[in-house]
């Protein structure tokens, strides 16, 4: 949400994450009204003092990246321009704030969509800067101090409501950990301790992202941070327990019942809410079997094939009681041999289409071996196609 335009530049690459520095900044035009009715006040962007410069005055912004202290914009907006560089940019709406104080904003669900017609308009001027780094670049103990910090970050946003910049939160921490050091030739244990370090501390991490995709519906892809987690801690009880909620929501029965039951038999204090998620579960079944076959009535006629539908009294005693739906009954000896005839029909017309193309492969055979050859209607010769 933030429009950029190279003026000039070059040098060294952009600053990186916990890199310390300053830039230059000049308002373009004034800051909407509406925004800053809401809050974005002038120290989100690094200004000295309660009031606003005026429009083409520059200042002086610093600033230490990723440190959450200046708007969401203009931190994404300095971690893409160079020493020297020029850039034209725009923000709107909750990127003009700040992730601290997370009171900074209203929850998630308060914004007031008006917010997202204001916007912030200024020019950066990249200045000097030093440190900073990637997780592939970092120590681990730099790493884990980092994704401590991001950690208790992303938990004060979501409790404050603000999911969106708590999952960024979280995710930048777990990406940090995604590097894995060799452990073949590991004779000073360095190796193993890094990544056991990793695997400790990206975990918690993994699970919080997870919860906020969760809580924004995206479900689908909750399901892959909880699978990482599992793929190294098979026994994690909140990884089990959360993909099992994830599981129901999409429908996957089976692999939901799975997960509830074995986070129960591993934490015995989740037998209660498992318990009331497997009742769940069997009414979710029961209303999904209830709508196929209310969907499928009509193809069959009933008069004369009453075991493949349910009854009204059926469908009634499950819903009253919870009980699951009775499956099927066998298909009577009339039924089976139906099919077999239809089978016999089948198999016959296979048998035929095969008898055809071996027809055509003798017919290819004997042209081949007559040297392409085939008789001409006026009696001479003329090549095969």
């Amino acid at each position: 949400h933030h429009d950029t335009g190279c003026g000039w530049g070059g040098g060294a690459p952009p600053p990186l994450p916990m890199a310390v520095g300053a830039c230059q900044l000049r308002l373009v035009r004034a800051v909407d009204g509406a925004l800053q009715d809401a809050g974005v006040k002038p120290a989100h962007f690094g200004v000295e003092g309660a009031a606003w410069p005026e429009v083409g005055e520059w200042w002086e912004c610093e600033y230490e990246v990723g440190d959450g202290e200046l708007a969401e914009g203009l931190d994404e907006a300095i971690q893409i321009a160079r020493d020297g560089e020029l850039w034209h940019v725009t923000m709107r709406g909750e990127h003009c704030f700040p992730d601290l104080p997370v009171d900074s904003l209203p929850k998630d669900a308060d914004v007031d969509p008006k917010l997202w017609e204001g916007t912030v308009e200024l020019e950066l001027r990249q200045g000097e800067f030093e440190g900073g780094g990637k997780g592939i670049d970092m120590k681990i103990d730099v790493k884990v101090k980092r994704g401590e910090t991001l950690k208790k970050r992303g938990n004060a946003l979501f409790k404050a409501g603000r999911v969106r910049r708590a999952e960024a939160n979280f995710a930048e921490g777990a990406d940090l950990f995604n590097v894995i050091q060799s452990e073949d030739f590991d004779h000073t244990g360095e190796n193993v301790r890094y990544n056991r370090l990793s695997e400790k501390h990206q975990r918690p991490l993994l699970l919080n992202v997870a919860l906020c995709k969760i809580r924004r519906g995206a479900h689908a892809d909750a399901v892959t941070d909880l699978n990482e987690v599992l793929l190294h801690d098979s026994s994690n009880v909140k990884a089990l327990y959360r993909r099992g909620l994830v599981h129901l929501e999409l429908e996957n029965y089976n692999e939901a019942k799975a997960d509830l039951e074995k986070a129960a038999h591993i934490d015995v204090s989740l037998r209660r809410e498992v318990e009331k998620e497997l009742t769940r579960l069997k009414r979710k079944m029961n209303e999904a079997a209830v709508a196929e076959k209310k969907a499928y009535r009509h193809l069959f006629d009933t008069s004369k094939n009453k075991e493949l539908v349910y009854t009204e009294e059926e469908i009634a005693a499950s819903e009253a009681t919870g009980k699951n739906l009775p499956h099927y009954k066998q298909p009577t000896h009339v039924e089976k041999a139906l099919r077999i005839d239809d089978l016999d029909a089948e198999f016959a017309e296979i048998d035929e289409e095969e008898a055809k193309r071996a027809k055509m492969r003798e017919q290819a055979k004997k042209q081949y071996y007559t040297g392409g050859r085939v008789m001409s209607t006026q009696g001479g010769f003329g090549m095969g196609v």
